[in-house]
Parts: structure tokens; C-alpha cells; sequence
């Protein structure tokens, strides 16, 4: 009888998908703090985000051969290369990319520019330098012709790191990538993007007289959302609720 009885109420679940369904699933948000922050002038040197809130571009990712652990190309039983696609960004890394436009009468030498990323908890970060980046991409590709072929292909991103010997003549603007490895990407809160001592006005001799100082803010949020399924088919499931979490 218990067998019966078993037997029933599965056909029952079975015909009814076992009805409703309802679960949670976490997400990240991290979107800038004022749209107005996104695009700063000062002094006639215009600063800029680009693209905030959208993934890398495709220049970020290289399709290479797969190498097999003895260093090998890896190949099909038909002789056919197995490729594999990587990416320049590693796990852990905040990338931003910021356009500096020079509308003064006089080049702009950046050579003196800081740049750091602050955490909600104050903590500074420098920026990753391209021997940085190279590094942590090896560490996670290996070190195999395939990898090292992709990262040549990745050079060819514009990197601004400190003491930069980048210049900007007037009317003209520069376009680059910064890149962060924090402790961690998770703190929720305000972070902060500094680029500090951007010199603004220099004399005919080229030594700066004045410089100025950018920040842009970015929140990073959690939330809960809840979510409900008529069943565990039903491939539209409704938003019920979303809580932040603010700890």
C-alpha cells in the first residue's frame, strides 16, 4: 500500500511539475555614482569614461591552438588544431577606459599623473603596468607558444600606467586603458578612480604650473532576487522581490 501510495503522488508530480517554484539568486551591480562624473573638464583638459558598464571589447579575447601539457599543439584524431579562445583580463581585475582630450595651447606631458583606485574601505591600489599584466595573464594560459602568441596580439592595447611618458598635443585626444588588481572586487560601497597631479597648465619652458585632479566615483551593490516558476519547466520566471544586501 505505501508503494501505492508513493507511486501515486509521483504521477502526481509529474503531471503537475509539482507546481510552483520559488528560489533566490544573488547579483552584482557596479555602475558609476553620477552620470556627471563620467566626463570632467578643468582648465581646458577634458576627462572622459568610456563605455561605462560594458564589457571589453573583442580585442580583449584571441582564438589560439590549444597546447597540450608535454607543449604540444593539440590536434583532433583528424589532425585538425583544437582551438581555444583566452582573454586579456584575468579573474580579479577592474579595467577602465578613460579618454584625455588637451584643449590647452601646450602639450600635455603625463609623465607626473598618479592614478589609483581606491576601496570602500580606503585602501589605494597602483595601476598594472604591462609586465603586470603579462604576468598574471601567463599565470593562468601558461606559458606555451599559443599564450605568448596571444599576448603579442594584446600589446597592441593602450595601456596608461604611472610615470607614462605619454603626451597629448593641443586639440587633440588620447585614448587608454587602466587596469587594477585590488585584494578583492567584492567590498561593497563606494569605490573611487583617482587620477591626480593631471598637469593643466605649464609655462613656454614646459615646466608645469598647475595641475588638477580627477575622480570618479562607482557603487557596487548586491541583491537577492527572488524569483517564481509556475513550474520547474516554465522557462519565464517572474521577479517577485529584490532586497539589497547592505552588509
Amino acid at each position: 500500500m505505501r508503494v501505492r501510495y508513493i507511486a501515486l503522488f509521483l504521477s502526481a508530480c509529474i503531471l503537475s511539475a509539482c507546481g510552483p517554484v520559488t528560489y533566490q539568486l544573488s547579483r552584482m551591480e557596479y555602475r558609476p555614482y553620477a552620470d556627471s562624473e563620467l566626463t570632467q573638464e578643468k582648465d581646458g583638459v577634458v576627462l572622459e569614461v568610456l563605455h561605462p558598464g560594458q564589457p571589453l571589447p573583442s580585442s580583449f579575447s584571441a582564438t589560439v591552438q590549444m597546447v597540450r601539457p608535454n607543449g604540444y599543439p593539440a590536434v583532433d584524431q583528424q589532425g585538425n588544431p583544437l582551438m581555444t579562445t583566452v582573454f586579456y583580463s584575468a579573474t580579479g581585475e577592474s579595467w577602465i577606459e578613460i579618454a584625455i582630450t588637451n584643449n590647452t595651447g601646450h602639450t600635455l606631458h603625463l609623465n607626473g599623473m598618479s592614478i589609483r583606485l581606491f576601496s570602500p574601505d580606503g585602501s589605494a591600489t597602483e595601476p598594472l603596468d604591462k609586465d603586470d599584466l603579462a604576468s598574471r595573464f601567463r599565470s593562468y594560459c601558461g606559458v606555451n607558444s599559443s599564450c605568448e602568441l596571444a599576448l603579442s596580439m594584446f600589446r597592441s592595447i593602450p595601456i596608461l600606467v604611472p610615470n607614462t611618458s605619454m603626451e597629448i598635443v593641443p586639440s587633440t585626444t588620447a585614448t587608454a586603458w587602466v587596469a587594477f588588481a585590488p585584494p578583492s572586487l567584492l567590498t561593497l560601497g563606494t569605490w573611487k578612480y583617482a587620477f591626480y597631479d593631471v598637469p593643466t597648465k605649464t609655462d613656454d619652458a614646459g615646466v608645469v604650473k598647475k595641475t588638477q585632479n580627477f575622480e570618479i566615483h562607482y557603487l557596487k551593490k548586491k541583491f537577492i532576487n527572488t524569483y517564481r516558476k509556475q513550474n520547474m519547466f516554465d522557462q519565464n520566471p517572474q521577479l517577485i522581490n529584490s532586497v539589497e544586501v547592505t552588509n
